[in-house]
């Protein structure tokens, strides 16, 4: 387990880039695990798209580049409060600023910077990799959890695939007609239907922008009233 040290009311001199912080702010504390990551809390009397604005322009303005944290590719998970992440490409640092409001225009931010210097570049590589899986969006009012996406192979296949938990009393047949309007309309062609009270799912025929032909599998299955799992793959040879 990594160490971690608890600094309340300050941020600690010898963080490796300056943060910038709101004038306005009170600093409620910072936390720091073994000088890797570390994540200040603040309250800022202010709106949080009004805190996001001073984040995105302060940190622009010294050089830090802002990236998609969450996946374009597969189900994209449903964001609660405000979220933006940015690189530091010299230093190969990330920093996340989430903002959740808290009372009448209160906002508890965090601010999380990762020491890790692989964590940006891995991630624009590995995303790379990813071609065929279209981002997916959740219906509205439906909470959408990713559990993940991957890309891998074998000898024979290359498999993309992605998952996640959707918290929604809506029937895995109307979630799987959702998401499918959303495939047919980035070219997936519909093989077959599917459905059932548990489980229904769809197969479709692909072909990507590089020519190649691709097979792909939806399926959402209920697991209780209020909660299912989707799971989209797709895979070549």
């Amino acid at each position: 387990m990594p160490k971690s040290s608890i600094y309340l009311a300050e941020i600690p001199e010898n963080i490796p880039v300056k943060i910038p912080i709101p004038n306005n702010a009170k600093v409620i504390g910072t936390i720091v695990w073994d000088n890797r990551r570390l994540q200040v809390i603040l309250d800022v009397p202010e709106k949080p798209e009004d805190v996001i604005e001073f984040y995105r322009k302060s940190l622009n303005e010294s050089g830090w580049v802002e990236i998609t944290e969450f996946p374009q590719h597969g189900f994209v998970p449903t964001l609660l409060g405000y979220h933006a992440s940015f690189c530091q490409g010299k230093l190969g640092l990330k920093l996340s600023v989430i903002i959740h409001e808290r009372g009448e225009e209160v906002s508890d931010v965090r601010i999380i910077l990762d020491n890790t210097s692989t964590s940006c570049r891995e991630r624009t590589r590995f995303l790379t990799k990813m071609r065929v899986l279209p981002a997916l969006k959740a219906p509205e009012g439906v909470l959408c959890i990713g559990l993940g996406f991957g890309s891998s192979s074998s000898f024979e296949y290359l498999i993309e695939s992605s998952k996640a938990i959707l918290k929604t009393n809506m029937s895995s047949k109307d979630l799987e007609e959702y998401y499918r309007n959303q495939l047919q309309e980035k070219g997936w062609k519909v093989k077959d239907i599917i459905t059932g009270d548990e489980i229904s799912c769809s197969i479709y025929d692909i072909i990507d922008e590089q020519g190649v032909q691709w097979k792909g599998i939806l399926t959402i299955q209920t697991i209780d009233e209020d909660t299912k799992i989707a799971y989209l793959m797709a895979l070549t040879h």
